[in-house]
């Protein structure tokens, strides 16, 4: 795995990352960028992000929406605390970061807008850092899928990263869920090609 430097700054247009090697960094990755570009939120809205890691794509949305009640959890307890200086790096005051796995230790809000861009290659991951792109069996998107229902109200948009890989794996379990999916962006590499779902509950039938 490509590693960084403890303190070390990624910068992306006006936005500083601080860098750690236990968290995975947007600047090795094909798709942070592309997934960031991609999310969509409204002024005002309750937004929250499943492994938030350094937290770019938050900072990202708040340079673009206004006044947005920002959340983010992560299971590594690494990445919570350089979410948090972050945040307060790029000025972000109005946030909440929570060491959660996944959705259980997330206060009982529903929310507007759900971001995953989750692990993706399914093996069994040996670290916590590992964690952010290895999932067994798909066995982590599967219990997002199941859990964001209940954190969620009938017009509430969930944006999931996802790669052709494993297509038809991510499109059954998101219909099995009773939920409905389309796909708003695509970004193709030399290997696969990265898909940018919105999913949303059958029972919102509201544009």
């Amino acid at each position: 795995m490509l590693s960084v430097v403890n303190g070390e700054l990624f910068k992306y247009q006006d936005i500083e990352i601080e860098n750690n090697n236990n968290v995975f960094s947007p600047e090795f990755t094909n798709c942070s960028i592309f997934f960031a570009k991609n999310l969509k939120a409204k002024d005002n809205a309750n937004c929250i992000e499943m492994g938030v890691g350094s937290a770019f794509n938050i900072i990202y949305l708040s340079k673009k929406y206004n006044n947005l009640n920002l959340f983010g959890c992560d299971i590594n307890s690494t990445a919570v605390e350089l979410s948090k200086k972050n945040l307060d790096r790029n000025g972000v005051t109005n946030y909440s970061i929570f060491k959660s796995n996944l959705f259980e230790s997330v206060p009982n809000i529903l929310f507007d807008f759900i971001y995953f861009n989750p692990p993706l290659i399914f093996q069994q991951p040996d670290t916590i850092l590992q964690k952010s792109i290895f999932d067994k069996n798909g066995e982590t998107i599967t219990e997002f899928i199941k859990q964001c229902k209940k954190f969620t109200h009938p017009k509430s948009k969930i944006y999931i990263l996802y790669t052709t890989k494993n297509k038809n794996f991510i499109e059954t379990l998101i219909n099995e869920n009773e939920m409905t999916f389309k796909i708003i962006a695509k970004n193709n590499v030399s290997y696969e090609t990265y898909n940018v779902y919105e999913v949303r509950s059958t029972l919102n039938k509201s544009k």
